[in-house]
């Protein structure tokens, strides 16, 4: 849930911490200072972990798996059968 001030939580439907968060920083050399300060420091019993973020589709990342998202082969199969049926109704209603 965001507060619309430019900051906010990330939570869930309950209003729930989900446990991560998002900074950014007017240059890089800000932002690799506070990785170095932060990352794997403490705040009461949860511990840090800082990463940059990286592009959408970057090739570190985990291949996508989704049937809603493009490019995997579940999204690929869910429009094709998607289309089918399209087509048959068409067909009904040419009939």
């Amino acid at each position: 849930a965001r507060d619309g001030k430019g900051g906010g939580r990330v939570g869930d439907e309950r209003e729930r911490s989900r446990q991560f968060g998002f900074v950014g920083f007017r240059t890089e050399e800000q932002a690799a200072e506070a990785l170095r300060y932060f990352n794997n420091t403490f705040v009461d019993t949860a511990r840090l972990r800082v990463e940059f973020a990286l592009p959408v589709a970057h090739a570190s990342l985990p291949r996508a798996w989704s049937k809603y998202t493009k490019g995997t082969s579940g999204y690929a199969r869910r429009e094709a059968k998607k289309h089918e049926s399209e087509r048959a109704a068409r067909a009904l209603e040419d009939g």
